[in-house]
């Protein structure tokens, strides 16, 4: 019944696409001149220097959401200036219900666009109309900055060094913006003029309105510099010395177990950044350190795949779409497929099996980004995780060609070898190492088609064997669709990359509308259709293993940002071996069950927002209700707390008919003086494996990028059915000099 009434719907709203549909950049695109300058400005929020007073002004936005093409509600102004050392950017952020109106739910950094007030800025400085880098504030000075590459690929954890102060008032918001010459990268001038592409941004999250100087279909995101305005005439200082020195002192206090003595360590090291060029970084790093980066969160895994947890080290974040060229997300960002294939995957360094921390010795990388190539390379050195191992070395290289007239396509290889010594013995070991060829085709903006494959090969058990997909997306304001193909043989193994199962081949098509009819209520923004699938079958036979449809008749965005979702999954899997999920063993097998589900999110730049899910119905042999509840409460920016409580209340599952209800609760509460002072407490209990971790954590910025830490970790676990823990109190200086 859901797939008939996803049909029709199908049918009645392709009548509306042709009022919906894209458009082409606007030419000639928009322009605008900076104003160079021979004296500094200030950075205080109040653009009060004389210069301010005769750079040019960027005034004209329209607004790309809710109406594309209407005129915004508020005004928005953009100034700009230039010396020998940066580029100056003032955004005047009119707004009619003053500072009281602003949204700003927290002061983390790097926060999430669509819940704030900010304003963004997109700098294409090789004028490619394919990359970018985003820098976006909140009118409280919070930034968030983000590497893009094709609109497809995001490093969004890079911080660049940049500075910003914001000023509030009752007409509305002022960010006043420095960002070095040395932060930026851009082809070697040769003391000629050059010309960037560039764009304005802005959220207003009271109307949860987009505005933009130059402009793009809503559908797309802000990050399509195919539909930049150019930032004209620059006479950019000639590249000097661009050293980043950023050294650190670590106290590290340890207890490993419950009742076992603390001991004391003290670890110095640094990292090293060098642009030899301006579109040629060499980072180097001694003893890497990563006690201020976010713990892990548990997960109670529901699915047969393994769980990839996401990358959270600041080394590894950097610049790690240029070495990505597996299958992981949709171009839109939503991950239609279970399927995960990563040659790739920066945690298998650094990390051991269990997700705890094995020391870097040392280790550097090695980025070049040109008009039609670019290359990184990196080789890191691991020491020992144990007295039984020895030291393992990494090394990863990927090489990237764009052909064609527009430059349409990119092909890329990408090579990685891991070396694991024997303790003592030099040269000894294991030695596993994979290739990939991946290539990308952006057909034209609404078509691009993508695809890879790569070979493992190695020392010991048998890791020699294939994997590759091949991907066809479509995306325009009314409809997206897609289809992956991909398989992995039962060997492949690439020891620096992740996968999610072998000896599988899986066909996952997918779609959904996006309408914006007016026979929709004033309440509502869109109305999104659609369903998304997964066929696998064992390689090596052909069979149908597992099989995933999932269907949403109903899909409504609300005005404020909210939404609400009716799914219903329907699952088919054959067990050829034991399952074990919840404390529940799943015997061999064939097993049919569907799953309806609710998914409800409130206005998230609320004081008050909320999340809820709930999914019921049949899971294998049993039944699986759960729900999840997320609050979040935010009585001022400068404070946040929320918390969330996760129910798996099984019933007659597996081989034991296990009833049980396990529950797994997050609380996190985030304080800040400023954007620069901030204090973050988070605390995790799993009732399923009796498990629990805090993490309290104090940081403070007291000059761009030069921190304070004070973490204190502590982890709960049972071990052999006796309780232990383990607790860490961490304190960490690090200081930047840039040269």
């Amino acid at each position: 019944m859901y797939l008939r009434l996803v049909f029709l719907f199908a049918c009645a709203l392709t009548v509306e696409a042709a009022a919906q549909s894209t458009f082409d950049p606007v030419q000639p695109p928009k322009r605008v001149v900076a104003t160079r300058i021979d004296t500094s400005v200030v950075i205080d929020g109040a653009l009060d220097e004389p210069a301010w007073q005769y750079a040019p002004v960027v005034r004209d936005f329209g607004e790309i959401d809710p109406l594309q093409g209407g005129i915004p509600g508020q005004r928005t102004a953009v100034k700009l200036l230039y010396n020998k050392e940066y580029l100056y950017i003032a955004a005047i952020c009119g707004d009619s219900v003053g500072k009281g109106g602003l949204r700003v739910p927290n002061f983390q950094r790097d926060f999430n666009p669509p819940d704030h007030d900010h304003i963004a800025i997109l700098i294409d400085g090789f004028h490619d109309a394919r990359n970018a880098m985003a820098f976006l504030v909140n009118p409280y000075g919070v930034q968030r900055d983000v590497l893009c590459f094709d609109n497809r690929l995001f490093d969004v954890d890079w911080d660049g060094l940049w500075k910003v102060r914001t000023s509030r008032s009752d007409s509305g918001w002022i960010a006043e913006i420095a960002i070095p010459w040395k932060t930026l990268r851009y082809p070697g001038n040769g003391g000629n003029l050059q010309t960037w592409g560039i764009n304005f941004v802005r959220k207003r999250r009271t109307g949860n309105a987009y505005y933009s100087w130059s402009p793009f279909p809503r559908e797309y995101t802000l990050t399509s510099m195919a539909y930049e305005g150019l930032l004209d005439s620059l006479q950019l200082p000639r590249p000097g010395t661009n050293i980043r020195v950023q050294p650190y002192a670590l106290v590290n206090a340890r207890q490993d177990h419950r009742g076992s003595a603390t001991t004391v360590s003290f670890k110095p090291g640094g990292d090293v950044k060098w642009a030899l060029k301006t579109n040629q970084v060499l980072d180097l790093t001694v003893n890497t350190d990563f006690a201020q980066a976010d713990v892990d969160q548990q997960v109670n895994n529901l699915q047969r795949f393994s769980v990839s947890f996401p990358e959270k080290r600041p080394f590894f974040l950097e610049n790690a779409s240029l070495l990505q060229s597996g299958l992981d997300l949709n171009p839109d960002g939503n991950k239609q497929t279970q399927m995960t294939i990563q040659p790739f995957f920066s945690r298998k360094i650094g990390l051991d099996g269990a997700g705890n921390p094995v020391d870097i010795r040392y280790g550097g990388r090695y980025v070049y980004r040109g008009d039609n190539q670019a290359a990184a390379v990196m080789a890191i050195r691991q020491a020992p995780s144990s007295d039984s191992t020895g030291a393992t070395d990494f090394f990863a290289g990927r090489w990237t060609q764009r052909l064609g007239r527009k430059r349409a396509i990119q092909i890329g290889g990408l090579v990685t070898s891991k070396v694991d010594e024997i303790a003592g013995v030099k040269g000894s070991g294991g030695h596993s190492w994979t290739a990939a060829l991946d290539g990308f085709y952006r057909i034209t903006q609404k078509w691009q088609a993508s695809g890879m494959v790569s070979g493992t090969n190695g020392t010991g058990v048998d890791q020699r064997g294939m994997a590759g997909y091949g991907q066809l997306f479509y995306k325009d304001n009314f409809f997206t669709g897609w289809l992956n193909e991909s398989f992995v043989s039962q060997h492949y193994s690439p020891g620096m990359g992740f996968v999610n199962r072998n000896n599988v081949m899986c066909t996952s098509p997918g779609f959904y509308f996006t309408s914006r009819s007016k026979w929709l209520p004033s309440f509502l923004r869109s109305f999104s259709p659609g369903m998304s699938t997964d066929f696998l079958h064992t390689l090596h036979t052909g069979k149908l293993e597992e099989a995933r449809v999932n269907v949403w008749p109903v899909w409504l965005e609300l005005q404020n940002g909210g939404y609400v979702g009716l799914v219903c999954a329907y699952s088919y899997q054959r067990l050829s071996a034991a399952f074990q999920p919840l404390n529940a063993s799943i015997q061999p097998g064939r097993y049919r069950y569907a799953r309806p589900s609710i998914e409800v999110s409130s206005d998230a730049s609320r004081r008050w927002s909320v999340y809820y899910n709930l999914s019921l119905g049949g899971y294998y042999d049993g039944r699986l209700a759960y729900n999840k509840v997320s609050l979040r409460y935010s009585p001022l920016p400068m404070a946040a707390f929320s918390g969330s409580v996760e129910s798996y209340a099984v019933k007659d599952l597996g081989a034991g008919r296990l009833s049980a209800t396990y529950y797994l609760y997050n609380v996190q509460a985030r304080l800040a003086w400023n954007p620069r002072l901030q204090l973050v407490a988070f605390y995790q209990h799993n009732s399923s494996n009796a498990s629990e971790a805090l993490n309290v954590k104090f940081s403070w910025e007291y000059r761009p990028l030069c921190y304070v830490y004070l973490v204190w970790n502590s982890r709960g676990m049972m071990d052999r059915g006796v309780a232990d823990r383990m607790n860490a109190a961490i304190s960490k200086v690090s200081f930047l000099k840039q040269f």
